[in-house]
């Protein structure tokens, strides 16, 4: 199983991001539905959003970062990970970075 999420890149300081997932199996064909699916967002130091489940847990979707969560305070940096359930509790993780940028002061 394959993970990919896209929209990475940089996002304007305080703006609402949004991040789509899909997940494809070993012979590369898309995968609908897995057991579990669940994802946290992080500055590279702390936890900013702990694990959230996703539901129902069906693919391909999107996931929407709150403004709120994307302020700079200290890292421009942000780390999504998402994580998928599939095959009896078998697991798969794929995390990307973006980059907040600071428009007020360009």
């Amino acid at each position: 199983m394959t993970c990919t999420i896209e929209n990475q890149g940089c996002f304007s300081e305080g703006s609402t991001s949004y991040h789509d997932y899909s997940f494809t199996d070993k012979n590369g064909d898309p995968i609908e539905t897995a057991e579990a699916i669940r994802y946290k967002l992080s500055d590279g130091v702390e936890i900013l959003k702990d694990w959230e489940a996703i539901e129902p847990p069906t693919a391909p979707g999107e996931i929407e970062i709150d403004g709120a969560l994307n302020i700079i305070d200290g890292s421009c940096k942000r780390f999504l990970t998402i994580e998928a359930t599939h095959d009896g509790g078998k697991k798969i993780q794929k995390t990307i970075m973006y980059e907040l940028t600071n428009s007020i002061n360009i």
